[in-house]
């Protein structure tokens, strides 16, 4: 009996115990599928975290395009504007170059006389002068890099005003002295006489040097309306007198010109260059804007003999280190001076815009005094010193494009007779012989 007891008694105590054991295994399995279920909604929440992130990363990656794509289209669209205000600009520009061009350019050249290469401002390297009227002009224009001359003065005149080589006119044998009786060949057509002929009215200042034996030789008989200035090689500053002697003979005496008249007397002790831009301005300002103007100032600046007002030099003489560079250095600077006042009064007369100005020098400098640098020799060689010249051209008239730029296309000082005769809608008929200068206009603009 206690046996069986003792069973029965074994058996409610498993069966209690089983009953938690199952009741505590219940409990684990639901703690364990809790704890999945919180696991799972911790990674959907890390996952919707991620989505989030993403979509956020998606809308700022589209924002980012979209305002990408919103600032190209403005830049686009300013581009745009800015082509068509380029392009109404080219067009008003077109048109207004058009209502200039119903006549004919106003033509000026402004010859230097001995000019350095490295004596003009925008060339200088170190040369301690400065030409700031020069080199505002050069700076709006085409400046020419591959420009060449004759090593002298007469040389190079004959080759301007025909647009022949010396070789054909006879004058290649240095320049023409006081006592020659030689002068520019009368057959030959001046760019005077051509731009005449084609309604210009043509004036001339300063220096000839293309002879002088016989008056038909001189400027007025050479296509010139008007002259101003001296025949010779040199004159003085001040006194006008040609100081010339050959083999001990003295044949020097005034040499002051208006056309064929001796005038010294009127302008005693008066700088040729005032006289000169004063002469200038004076036939600016009379001239009537619907006639074509051609004018051809011949500086004698800066050739010897070295005279300057002591306003002009007093500026370079503690830069300068030589009496001569100081004086040469104020001559430029008073040369510098003339131009401006030049271009000032084409603009005030209302001529400026219609007008083609022309800066060159004739030959190099004399090495003596003059500085070719970085050209070797200079006048009276036939090295780059004394033929490689300062020239540029100024000008409303030039396309945009060629504003302000540097041309190195190989320019020739016989080119500017076709060049200017073409410009002014000339003819080249009636020549003494074939030119051998070319048009160059469309080579520089």
């Amino acid at each position: 009996m206690k046996g069986v007891v003792g069973v029965l008694l074994v058996m409610v105590t498993l069966a209690y115990v089983d009953a938690d054991l199952k009741a505590s295994l219940e409990k684990i399995s639901r703690a364990e599928e809790l704890v999945e279920i919180l696991e799972d909604l911790e990674v959907e929440d890390r996952a919707d975290d991620n989505g989030l992130a993403m979509l956020a990363d998606d809308l700022e990656e589209k924002e980012e395009e979209t305002l990408e794509k919103m600032v190209l289209e403005a830049l686009e669209e300013k581009e745009e504007e800015k082509m068509l205000l380029e392009t109404l600009k080219e067009q008003e520009d077109n048109n207004d170059r058009t209502a200039r061009n119903a006549q004919p350019p106003h033509i000026i050249i402004i010859l230097a006389d001995d000019l350095g290469y490295n004596d003009v401002g925008y060339n200088k390297d170190g040369s301690g002068i400065e030409t700031p009227k020069i080199d505002a002009l050069a700076a709006e224009g085409v400046i020419l890099r591959n420009y060449y001359v004759q090593p002298q003065c007469t040389p190079t005149r004959s080759q301007l005003l025909t647009g022949r080589y010396q070789i054909h006119t006879g004058l290649q044998h240095n320049v023409i002295e006081e006592i020659r009786p030689f002068c520019l060949p009368l057959n030959e057509k001046t760019i005077a006489d051509k731009l005449r002929e084609a309604g210009y009215k043509t004036h001339m200042v300063g220096k000839w040097h293309l002879g002088f034996f016989a008056y038909e030789c001189t400027p007025i008989y050479r296509g010139f309306d008007s002259f101003l200035g001296f025949f010779a090689e040199s004159t003085g500053y001040f006194d006008h007198i040609d100081s010339f002697q050959k083999s001990g003979i003295d044949i020097s005496g005034y040499d002051f010109r208006r056309d064929n008249v001796t005038v010294w007397q009127d302008f005693a002790n008066e700088y040729t260059t005032d006289i000169y831009t004063n002469r200038v301005k004076e036939i600016i300002t009379s001239h009537n804007s619907n006639t074509p103007l051609f004018m051809f100032v011949s500086m004698q600046l800066p050739h010897t003999p070295l005279e300057v007002p002591r306003s002009y030099q007093s500026p370079f003489n503690q830069i300068m280190n030589t009496k001569s560079r100081k004086k040469l250095a104020g001559m430029i600077s008073a040369m510098d001076e003339s131009v401006g006042e030049i271009v000032d009064s084409l603009k005030e007369n209302g001529l400026y815009d219609n007008s083609v100005i022309f800066f060159s020098s004739d030959n190099g400098a004399p090495p003596r005094f003059g500085n070719n640098w970085p050209m070797r020799g200079g006048k009276g060689t036939l090295f780059e010193g004394g033929i490689h010249a300062v020239g540029f051209i100024n000008s409303p008239l030039l396309p945009a494009a060629a504003k302000s730029t540097t041309n190195n296309a190989l320019i020739h000082v016989s080119d500017w007779f076709p060049t200017f005769v073409n410009l002014a809608r000339g003819n080249l008929n009636g020549l003494a012989g074939p030119l051998d200068g070319f048009d160059m206009w469309t080579a520089i603009t």
